[in-house]
């Protein structure tokens, strides 16, 4: 209270402190909120706390608001860049660490993470998001060092979990390198007609078999995969307007590839593949 600091300090001195107390306060308060808030929130919180030209404490008010503009800036500048990692750091409510070793966790988690997309991109800005770079990370060496079977379960539950939306953001995260881990799971909720395996298995199993140089696949320019997949495609005008998209192509062909993989162990060929992988 007011009269506390006059007590120790004099009246001139203490209303000072206590003036710059009250500053300080609200400043330490506001750079605490802006943490979970929304830009639009930030942006009216700032101009409703900007100091009016004339006031007694100008000085120390300005300095104040500069301080806490900077601070809003840093706030929205780090969690646009990771907003995952951000979302867990900072207790934002239902966000935690996903849990790789558990599938129905990870379904869950990553259900709750795919129902805020919109929210969270609304209030925060930036790409969406349902990994942190960490996350990112963890899951490809998971992935990585996995059997087969072990990617698959993963993916699946992943698939499961985050749906199409959340998949579309989980494939922007990825590096083009890692790029067939998230193909394969957009497909892990996909069957050929009376299958009883996945389309997005059938790729991750045929590019095992691939890695390990248990079947070969052609990939020259003329005869190769990627040149079938353009022909099977070529007379289709509805399927032609879809894969304008060179992205949307270029993950149709590393599905086909993987598929292929697995068509050629179990006694299929290139056209099976293809039609598996392109739903025709």
């Amino acid at each position: 209270a007011l009269s506390q600091f006059v007590e120790v300090y004099g009246g001139k001195e203490g209303q000072k402190r206590f003036d710059q107390y009250r500053l300080d306060f609200r400043e330490n308060t506001a750079k605490w909120d802006f943490r979970t808030m929304g830009d639009a929130d930030i942006a009216s919180t700032l101009s409703a706390m900007k100091p009016k030209s004339g006031s007694e404490n100008y000085a120390q008010e300005m300095k104040a608001f500069n301080s806490l503009a900077k601070a809003a800036q840093a706030v929205q500048r780090d969690r646009r860049d990771d907003k995952i990692a951000f979302a867990i750091a900072n207790q934002a409510a239902g966000y935690e660490p996903l849990d790789f070793t558990n599938d129905a966790a990870l379904r869950s988690q990553l259900s709750f993470r795919s129902r805020q997309l919109d929210s969270l991109q609304q209030k925060w800005g930036g790409a969406p998001q349902v990994l942190s770079k960490n996350e990112s990370t963890e899951l490809v060496k998971a992935l990585n060092g996995a059997t087969v079977d072990q990617r698959i379960s993963i993916l699946s539950a992943m698939a499961d979990g985050l749906g199409p939306q959340g998949l579309a953001a989980m494939t922007g995260q990825l590096k083009d390198a890692d790029s067939y881990y998230s193909i394969a799971a957009s497909s892990m909720l996909e069957f050929p007609e009376g299958g009883t395996i996945s389309v997005g298995a059938m790729c991750l199993k045929g590019m095992d078999a691939i890695d390990q140089k248990r079947v070969k696949v052609d990939d020259t320019p003329e005869m190769g995969i990627t040149a079938q997949v353009n022909n099977a495609l070529g007379s289709d005008d509805e399927a032609e307007a879809v894969f304008d998209d060179p992205e949307v192509l270029s993950a149709t062909v590393k599905l086909a590839k993987g598929v292929y993989g697995y068509e050629l162990l179990n006694g299929g060929d290139i056209g099976s593949a293809i039609r598996k992988s392109v739903g025709t």
